[in-house]
């Protein structure tokens, strides 16, 4: 977990790759059916393609295969820690 908001400008010489939003969303709660929470789980989406965190990692993937000619410090922030868990059924496999 990096932000839950916005970063300052400036604080970094390069930041992207930040994923939009949470979803996709199922069209309806696959376990947990408490409306009260975003807390529900189950195989969805069917590929990681569709998932807000391939974009933050292709996007990280990308950083690291430029050349520099200095160290440099990266960090990558990830969603899908938090609720819904929602993932590919690859991953429960």
């Amino acid at each position: 977990k990096v932000f839950h908001k916005r970063v300052a400008d400036a604080s970094f010489d390069k930041y992207g790759g930040r994923a939009k939003g949470f979803g996709p969303y199922p069209p309806e709660r696959m376990k947990w059916h408490d409306p009260r929470t975003n807390t529900d789980w189950g195989a969805f989406p069917d590929s990681d393609e569709q998932m807000p965190d391939f974009e933050s990692a292709q996007w990280l993937a990308e950083q690291l295969g430029e050349d520099y000619d200095k160290p440099f410090f990266m960090v990558g922030g990830f969603l899908r820690p938090h609720v819904p868990w929602h993932v590919p059924q690859k991953w429960f496999d």
